[in-house]
């Protein structure tokens, strides 16, 4: 296969404006397609797919597929390999709602795609993960303000607020606010 260049990454400074304005590496023009796996931000049931070329005019990719780590995940088992139009949002709805946290894009032989969008249901759990975190990252006053409006004492708010308790022993308020599920035992 030859040298290949190193990879570069999708998030960060993309050199002079962005990859399409002249930052990309050279890569090898051989049998190999470009592809890129992303991790979602919440293991979810994924219902509908964006695979953006807009802008790209003459270097949109000719073919696409997107696959997820639940099954083959270079299979294109989320949008099976199909034909892409230049500067077009493409959106395919995605049957059965298959649980993802990574997909991977592939694209063929290689070109430009604008943004890749991934639509779906967080699981509960990975709702409750992601309603942990938001509070224990708040700000200790924002976070007292939210605990106060899902039904905490004021004195109770600032404490688990200073804390940062997150989720647990939240009155039941609280989990309907942020559309939890009480795990029942």
């Amino acid at each position: 296969m030859g040298d290949r260049p190193a990879p570069i990454t999708l998030l960060g400074r993309a050199g002079p404006g962005v990859w399409g304005a002249g930052g990309a590496p050279a890569r090898p023009r051989d049998d190999s397609n470009d592809w890129v796996a992303v991790r979602l931000a919440c293991a979810g049931s994924v219902e509908v797919v964006e695979l953006d070329t807009s802008h790209f005019v003459g270097n949109a990719p000719g073919w696409a597929a997107l696959g997820h780590d639940g099954a083959s995940y270079h299979g294109g088992d989320l949008v099976a390999r199909t034909a892409l139009q230049p500067d077009t949002r493409h959106r395919f709805a995605v049957a059965g709602g298959p649980v993802a946290e990574q997909v991977r894009l592939d694209v063929y032989p290689d070109g430009g795609m604008a943004r890749l969008r991934v639509f779906g249901i967080p699981t509960p759990r990975a709702r409750a993960a992601l309603a942990d975190r938001f509070l224990r990252l708040l700000p200790e006053a924002q976070l007292a303000a939210v605990l106060g409006a899902a039904g905490l004492a004021q004195d109770e708010a600032t404490r688990r607020a200073g804390a940062r308790a997150g989720l647990e022993g939240l009155p039941d308020r609280a989990h309907e606010q942020f559309r939890l599920v009480r795990n029942n035992p």
